[in-house]
């Protein structure tokens, strides 16, 4: 082969082209490595196929993006042609809060900056074309395919809004990414919420700022504090209402939770913006820089009112990700897709037979998810099972109850779906039924035994092992026959991410299984071999194979790595394929991106590696960092936001301080110390707006009265530290709770220390977790977690407070 062109290589390392070994399982000398880019998830599924192309991946055309084509890949004899239709037109108004209290103020630009891109901007419509008369199904998607005419404007606002561009101003994403790089805080006393979204409604999808007659209408409201004009709520909200705009409702709380101010109130008027049902329309965010996290899932949910052309309570397959998993049924000649985000995430599986699609409802699996949060994930992995006569169907819903799911069903030639048995997990948050596998040991038709992944599992050291259970299979009843040996609990390795089955390895008639750790050894990656044993699979692995020290972390369905290791060329199954292009591999027209340059390793690979300019940098001491961490210096810190962190920056010089006494806060900025005893630079609120309805007045955990919520946020941050919100309404000199009038949802416990009642929330349930931390309270006492210390000083009616992290004995 002449590596010196530009070649296709096609790496198949499937199952049923395994070779026999006569002295080992699996030889590891001899690797290669086949290098791709990170950025794109180089290897992150490789799967054998052959077409007469002689093409990877034949006649693809319009790759958009968020498409993630290659997610899924797996083998089919008849392609067919699948094609996306494209939704109605679209236009949307982004209202922003640019008052006082918004800072920094960066992330608020660059939220709209990352949402921008999901979003198809632009007049025509699109459509999408995949994988048409080839023997591999690469069924798009994580994410859907934007596809449909979208307009977007934007609106801040504080006392009064204003706009910053309307719907006809861009044509494309490239002016409309810039205009939004523009835009400066407008700032104001003031936040007039309510005043903004009546000028939105009314204007910004006015004819002429370009709404478009017939479009979908889809507003996005961004702020991070209660409005000074509730009053209106209830009229612009029905005006919105009745010209059909769908809400979406986003409080930022970081103002509040530097503060320690209660969120209650805040996100009870911010969800009363959002449309019903508001867990679909509304969010809310820690602070400003954990915005811009959320912008993938806000582009999701614009998508599910793309698709249908309103809003409303419709996510059935609009958002469904059909194609997350895949899998291919011969007996029935069967094409199983998993749609993860069917019927609001609740999920389903669709059966394609030629060109016929059925898409499962709602009500097969409704009595057995029992789905009331709807987040199940039905179809994160599917599968089959044969018992010589009648299939069956296998999906997993590792979210399902927290714990997880597997469901065995059958589909009637009448497309009646019976459900035959369900497994659940045993641990919240393991991921069970996320990889599924199916063994036939002995070779004769019937499957023996399903393998189900639960590679989040946590061991009793808190670290994520992983864990992957047998069940033995009998007309498709599941029973549970234990699980298999693997990693050590002392480390993170997610064991059974990846689990495979391969032809017989060992030369004793039986089938073997593969399953991977991506995690451990350091995150280089594990591989396990189990043997088959008549019809039942050996619990003990009988190789282990460790990647050597030269390579790079792979072998497993691990996206994070860019490299493919291939442990002897068709000896290991890992379930996937990739093609890649050969050439001169130099640093030659390698762009890595600022603070970034290419350097090529000591395998004579490119790689890029962080490389910030510093040479401009004046201070040459320590600097805290926005995520409160002290960087020996700023060329330190850029170098951490090149690894990972793009939203870190310098808070101030020196090291991070548990005071504010020895800061010098740059700018007009404010020394604050939070609730995390950490000093932090603020902003502060110059001037509140005059109370007078003594209906506003708030008592401060430090006793001063304060007029308003305003009020008491401008002098904690004048004031550098903490001040809290004990009761609503004037301070009062009481000898204890019984003379502290608490509103509904709250009750008053005594703070002993400084002779205070202060009403606290005490309806919280603490859930199952597994990162839960032992504190030790003010009264001496170690509780298991600060959740269990809140609900005993709610039993007891005394507040308690944190004096330290872990057991009050080992200070």
């Amino acid at each position: 082969m002449d590596l010196r062109g530009q070649i296709f290589f096609l790496i198949a390392i499937a199952a049923d082209s395994i070779w026999r070994s006569h002295s080992f399982n699996v030889g590891t000398a001899g690797a290669k490595i086949f290098t791709g880019p990170a950025a794109e998830e180089f290897g992150y599924q490789v799967q054998q196929a052959t077409n007469h192309e002689g093409k990877c991946i034949p006649d693809v055309k319009n790759i958009n993006i968020n498409m993630s084509l290659g997610l899924t890949l797996t083998q089919k004899p008849d392609g067919t042609d699948l094609l996306v239709q494209c939704g109605g037109p679209m236009d949307i108004v982004i209202v922003l809060d640019g008052s006082y209290s918004i800072y920094p103020w960066e992330p608020m630009t660059a939220f709209i900056q990352k949402l921008i891109p999901t979003l198809d901007i632009g007049p025509q419509t699109t459509q999408v074309r995949a994988a048409r008369g080839s023997q591999m199904s690469g069924v798009d998607l994580l994410g859907p395919l934007f596809c449909v005419p979208l307009q977007v404007s934007v609106i801040q606002y504080a006392v009064n809004p204003k706009f910053e561009f309307r719907l006809n101003e861009f044509r494309n994403k490239e002016d409309m990414l810039s205009a939004a790089s523009r835009i400066t805080q407008m700032l104001g006393d003031a936040t007039n919420t309510f005043r903004a979204i009546q000028y939105a409604s009314q204007r910004g999808f006015d004819l002429s700022s370009g709404s478009r007659p017939g479009a979908a209408k889809v507003m996005v409201v961004v702020t991070d504090g209660e409005s000074h004009d509730n009053y209106n709520r209830e009229l612009v909200i029905a005006e919105c209402n009745e010209k059909g705009i769908t809400r979406f409702g986003i409080a930022v709380l970081g103002y509040y939770t530097r503060n320690n101010i209660d969120t209650e109130n805040l996100i009870k008027e911010i969800k009363s913006i959002a449309s019903e049902p508001t867990a679909n329309y509304f969010f809310n965010v820690s602070d400003e820089v954990a915005l811009s996290n959320i912008a993938g899932t806000l582009g999701d949910r614009i998508f599910n009112i793309e698709g249908t052309g309103k809003g409303g309570d419709n996510f059935k397959m609009e958002m469904s990700q059909v194609g997350f998993s895949a899998h291919y049924s011969s007996q029935q000649d069967v094409m199983m897709l998993g749609a993860v985000g069917a019927y609001s995430w609740s999920g389903t599986v669709v059966h394609q037979r030629g060109s016929t699609v059925d898409i499962l409802p709602s009500s097969a699996f409704e009595e057995t998810l029992q789905d009331k949060s709807h987040s199940s994930l039905l179809g994160y992995s599917v599968t089959s099972l044969n018992d010589g006569r009648t299939q069956y169907f296998v999906a997993g819903a590792p979210r399902s109850n927290h714990t997880g799911q597997v469901i065995v069903y059958t589909v009637s030639t009448q497309k009646q779906t019976t459900v035959i048995d369900s497994e659940r997990g045993k641990q919240i948050g393991s991921y069970f039924g996320s990889v599924l596998c199916s063994l036939d040991v002995d070779s004769d038709g019937v499957t023996d035994l399903l393998l189900v992944g639960a590679p989040m599992f946590m061991s009793e050291m808190k670290k994520e092992e992983g864990r992957v259970y047998i069940f033995s299979v009998t007309k498709g009843i599941l029973n549970e026959q234990g699980f298999l040996s693997g990693p050590s609990p002392t480390e993170d390795a997610r064991f059974g991410m990846a689990i495979s089955a391969i032809p017989d390895l060992d030369l004793d008639g039986y089938s073997d299984v593969v399953v991977g750790a991506p995690l451990e050894d350091n995150q280089k990656g594990v591989i396990y071999i189990y043997n088959g044993k008549k019809r039942t699979l050996n619990k003990e692995f009988s190789q282990a194979t460790y990647q050597s020290t030269e390579l790079t972390p792979s072998i497993s369905v691990e996206t994070t790595n860019p490299d493919l290791l291939l442990i002897n060329p068709k000896l290991l199954p890992v379930g996937s394929f990739e093609c890649h292009s050969f050439g001169p591999e130099t640093c030659d027209n390698v762009d890595c991106g600022p603070g970034k340059r290419c350097k090529m390793n000591r395998r004579s690979k490119p790689r890029c590696v962080c490389a910030p300019d510093c040479s401009n940098i004046t201070w040459k001491g320590p600097v805290c960092g926005t995520d409160g961490k002290t960087y020996k210096d700023e060329c330190a810190l850029l170098k951490a936001k090149c690894k990972g962190h793009p939203d870190l920056d310098v808070q101030y010089q020196g090291k991070c301080k548990k005071t504010c006494r020895d800061v010098l806060c740059p700018g007009s900025s404010t020394c604050v110390v939070d609730q995390t005893n950490n000093a932090y630079c603020v902003t502060c609120n110059r001037i509140c707006p005059e109370v007078t309805s003594p209906e506003h007045y708030l008592c401060g955990n430090d006793g001063i009265i304060y007029a308003s919520a305003c009020h008491l946020r401008r002098a904690t941050c004048l004031l550098g530290r903490s001040i809290g919100v004990a009761y609503e309404g004037k301070c009062i000199k009481a000898k204890s709770c019984e003379d502290i009038q608490c509103s509904a949802g709250k009750k008053c416990l005594w703070d002993t220390r400084m002779s205070r009642g202060r009403c606290s929330l005490c309806d919280e349930t603490c859930p199952e977790s597994r990162t839960d931390e032992a504190v030790c309270a003010s009264d001496n006492t170690t509780y298991p977690s600060e959740c269990a210390m809140k609900q005993a000083a709610c039993s007891m009616g005394v507040l308690l407070e944190i004096k330290h992290a872990g057991s009050c004995n080992c200070k």
